[in-house]
């Protein structure tokens, strides 16, 4: 051991060159860390992109699709129900019923009138 602060700068020089290793380590280590970061963001970056652009593709598609679906909603509107078909058919076969009536009583009618006429 030297007197008078001799044994510091000799501390230091033993002391250095592994400290020199050692940042050079934590720094390798530091960069391949990092490096993974910086690749996985730059991709986790060109996922969210893509996603993006998937997701304005949708968008559009859903869009187009609420248009169709709300027109065919609107149409249906103005149809007539179950019900509605039900009571009319009751109401054909009603009128049916009395077209044939009266298509068999104008029958009658113009063979009255022909056998009339014809005694005459």
């Amino acid at each position: 051991m030297r007197v008078g602060g001799a044994m510091i700068p000799d501390t230091i020089k033993e002391w250095g060159g592994a400290m020199a290793v050692v940042f050079s380590i934590g720094g390798i280590i530091y960069s391949w860390l990092t490096r993974r970061s910086k690749e996985n963001t730059e991709t986790i970056a060109k996922m969210g992109e893509d996603i993006s652009g998937r997701l304005k593709v949708i968008e559009k598609k859903l869009i187009a699709d609420d248009r169709r679906i709300q027109h065919l909603e609107d149409n249906f509107k103005h149809l007539p129900t179950k019900e509605q078909i039900s009571e009319l058919k009751v109401a054909l076969t009603q009128v049916s019923t009395t077209v044939d009536s009266t298509n068999r009583t104008i029958t009658r009618m113009e063979t009255d009138i022909r056998e009339f006429r014809k005694t005459k």
